[in-house]
């Protein structure tokens, strides 16, 4: 008799307690368990005093006061219809009463605040910045960019440390990082918030202000996921905002803030609401390791097997990789003294190996070596050197090479932007200023160069030529001391070399 007693009063006692739950869910009028249309119906009703049974000490007149302002208006109404279209969470409605004060939401940022240390490159290579998590997942959001090059991140927080990346986006430069630990958490609103309501951001311990407005006109760094727009009240900031949480008065976050800009005298920010986050169905989560892993992942290629330069021509044999740092690159030449070799690039991202041919060898295997984070990648191009042969420059035959007519080796060998210049000593050649230039035009006059003009400069003549087509100018430049060549190839010249094609767009 007492057990059964004692079960039935514990199930009055959860009936009682589902029941002013159910009662306490707002926007739940008719206090069925969901909202729906009807409940909005109500709503309108009440408003106009059709609902006579809805007073003011009733449960439905609690649920159906989604402003909490003890009255009943059409934009109560609105409201529990947004929700029945699940276009508002309900739940995200606070009472006035729980605003914070402005020293009360700096706490709020000071409190959640997690500073956070991204290790790249190389362990002492490291930038730190501000994280807040969102929800009880341990989510976070920051920058992709953030994570170019990652290998670790710590975490300034005790038993606190990054599990996984959960998401990336680089084309809206967006990742979500999964935090596990005892760490504070901010406290989300999703969906209640509209134009006119104060919003706040904080950068270095200052609480920055602003006003929800829509996208001013003009403006060029708004995103198409940051719908959410703030007006500052100041427009003198000179802050990086970038990520920072952005709160409502409440001191919860309704988005993040992605960039921002000056927009006719007025700064403004952008931000991605919380609720277009992607979804954890949309994740896709790697270790730490694994995503940098990915992140070092290296190519190297190369379409030339072999190649064959005169004695004191030059080779220019381009290859491809994911990487355009001249410094990840390294030579194994066995024999310096045959062949000099190097691994140059331009700005343009465009990757060289560079070859002098010093003395006749056979098949010297020549390697540009591309050491990764995690892996080493190899190519191999053996290089032949003879003493007759081919007399246009190897890989760029549209230009002759004037190392071979004159017997000398370059002082200077250079692939630029656009271009490929040669300098040699004069003194080296043997050979006076007129034969030098004379052997030198004879050669562009056989290959169809006409002349176009002579430059006088103060310390230098520049004599000008042109292919017939006109999509190739060499210039000799003629100095004291020194015989310069430059060739300029227009960027749709094929160029055939052998058993490969090299397309000038690799000069870009």
């Amino acid at each position: 008799m007492k057990k059964t007693l004692i079960l039935l009063s514990s199930a009055l006692l959860f009936a009682f307690f589902c029941v002013t739950a159910r009662a306490a869910a707002l926007g739940d009028v008719d206090n069925d368990g969901s909202i729906t249309a009807y409940d909005a119906r109500q709503t309108l009703r009440a408003a106009v005093h059709l609902e006579p049974e809805i007073t003011p000490e009733t449960e439905a007149f609690t649920a159906a006061d989604a402003d909490f302002d003890g009255a009943i208006t059409s934009g109560d109404a609105r409201a529990v219809l947004r929700a029945a279209v699940k276009l508002e969470d309900l739940n995200d409605r606070l009472p006035e009463s729980e605003a914070l004060s402005e020293n009360e939401l700096r706490q709020r940022f000071r409190d959640c605040c997690l500073r956070m240390t991204i290790y790249i490159d190389v362990s002492t290579a490291s930038f730190s910045f501000d994280g807040y998590v969102i929800d009880d997942n341990g989510t976070v959001a920051i920058p992709y960019s953030y994570l170019r090059n990652v290998i670790y991140i710590s975490v300034n927080r005790e038993d606190c440390f990054v599990e996984s990346i959960l998401y990336t986006d680089p084309a809206a430069n967006l990742a979500l990082l999964k935090l596990t630990g005892d760490v504070p958490r901010l406290s989300v609103n999703r969906t209640w918030f509209d134009n006119g309501d104060p919003v706040f951001g904080c950068f270095g311990g200052a609480l920055l202000r602003g006003t929800i407005s829509p996208i001013p006109a003009g403006a060029e760094n708004a995103k198409p996921e940051t719908t959410l727009c703030a007006a500052m009240k100041y427009v003198n900031l000179m802050y990086e905002l970038d990520y920072s949480p952005l709160l409502d008065r409440f001191g919860r976050a309704v988005g993040f803030i992605m960039c921002d800009e000056t927009v006719q005298n007025k700064r403004y920010m952008y931000a991605i609401p919380c609720a277009k986050l992607p979804s954890p169905q949309n994740y896709n989560p790697k270790t730490v390791e694994e995503f940098s892993r990915e992140q070092w992942r290296i190519t190297l290629e190369c379409s030339v097997d072999a190649i064959e330069i005169v004695q004191y021509g030059v080779a220019v044999v381009p290859f491809e990789s994911n990487t355009q740092l001249e410094y990840r690159f390294s030579v194994n030449n066995p024999y310096p003294e045959r062949i000099e070799a190097r691994v140059r690039g331009t700005g343009s991202g465009a990757l060289f190996l560079q070859l002098v041919a010093k003395q006749p060898c056979r098949d010297i295997p020549i390697e540009v070596v591309l050491k990764g984070r995690y892996e080493t990648l190899t190519i191999t191009v053996k290089v032949t050197v003879t003493t007759e042969g081919y007399i246009n420059m190897v890989s760029v035959p549209v230009i002759p090479d004037p190392g071979v007519l004159w017997k000398c080796l370059p002082k200077e060998f250079t692939v630029g932007e656009d271009s490929i210049e040669l300098r040699y000593d004069k003194a080296k050649t043997g050979l006076s200023g007129e034969e030098l230039f004379y052997s030198y035009a004879g050669a562009l006059a056989k290959m169809g160069y006409v002349y176009e003009k002579t430059e006088q400069k103060t310390s230098e003549t520049q004599y000008w030529f042109k292919s017939e087509d006109g999509k190739v100018h060499i210039v000799y430049y003629d100095s004291l001391k020194d015989a310069f060549i430059r060739g300029y190839v227009d960027y749709t010249v094929l160029v055939e070399n052998n058993d490969f094609l090299w397309y000038n767009e690799f000069l870009k």
